[in-house]
């Protein structure tokens, strides 16, 4: 059996579709620019990062890929979900701040629950770093999202 150029390419424009059905923004949830400052005690805080990550609503869906970005030296930041600066998913979020030289996982010893001392948190650390507390926003389809993550040594 012999195909033609013409049905060659009528059968390739028809499966280029399904062959690439998980590629580029195939599935992905909508999202909405978010922009923002973190401040510790009403001053910014001058690096670290900052993740956005989408809360589970009741009803057992995957709430979505988180959005990261970095905090600039004068507390700012954007996020970027899928492409760069692209903002969050529209949805509740629960936020979180990385200081440079903290560990992913919390603080020493407060991972493991154990009752060891406090240790010293590491040098240039701010003072909230060492106060860890659920912080949550709502991001809106279209709306201003633009935050201020007040952090307090509290």
């Amino acid at each position: 059996m012999r195909l033609s150029l013409r049905s060659f390419s009528v059968v390739a424009a028809c499966a280029l579709p399904l062959l690439c059905g998980g590629c580029g923004g195939a599935g992905n949830l909508p999202v909405a620019k978010v922009t923002g400052q973190v401040t510790c005690e009403g001053e910014p805080v001058t690096s670290g990062s900052i993740a956005f990550t989408p809360v589970a609503s009741g009803n057992g869906e995957l709430p979505g890929k988180p959005a990261l970005g970095k905090v600039n030296s004068d507390g700012t930041f954007q996020l970027t979900t899928y492409q760069p600066n692209d903002g969050a998913i529209v949805g509740k979020h629960r936020v979180s701040i990385t200081f440079p030289g903290q560990e992913l996982g919390g603080l020493p010893g407060e991972q493991y629950g154990d009752d060891s001392p406090p240790q010293r948190l590491p040098q240039g650390l701010p003072p909230c770093a060492a106060a860890p507390r659920v912080i949550e926003v709502e991001v809106e389809a279209g709306g201003d999202n633009s935050f201020t993550i007040e952090l307090s040594d509290d």
